[in-house]
């Protein structure tokens, strides 16, 4: 092997140093003129209009995964309560309340203006009641 190929020439040299800088160059500008494409500007609104409905579906799924642990925890302790014992007794009382409220507005609804009605029982009349 000669000298002349182990070690180029400066003006080789310079011709491979030129060459890379220019490929640079090219580069640079390519990647500009892609980056300014209209082509590039409506994939990136393609983009972004596709992650905003994307977060759009989740926070919607997150919404209704919540609604439907709510319910189901609602639905749990309604089950837990009817299943009780003071509950049911509690709600058997209100009833028998409300009946009994019921049945003396609509004896005071249908009794004639200056007349009084008596209590069924001494357990029903009420400190407070005056005719």
């Amino acid at each position: 092997m000669s000298e002349e190929s182990r070690h180029p020439q400066p003006e080789q040299e310079e011709d491979v140093l030129e060459e890379l800088k220019q490929l640079g160059r090219q580069i640079g500008k390519t990647l500009k003129q892609a980056w300014k494409s209209p082509q590039r500007k409506e994939l990136e609104e393609e983009l972004k209009t596709g992650l905003q409905e994307l977060d759009k579906a989740l926070d919607s799924a997150k919404e209704r995964l919540a609604s439907e642990e709510a319910t189901e925890q609602a639905r749990e302790i309604v089950e837990s309560l009817e299943k009780d014992e003071t509950v049911r007794e509690i709600r058997s009382t209100l009833v028998k309340g409300l009946r009994s409220l019921n049945q003396e507005l609509s004896q005071t609804l249908n009794e004639e203006p200056g007349t009084e009605t008596k209590p069924e029982s001494p357990s029903e009349e009420r400190p407070d009641d005056t005719p």
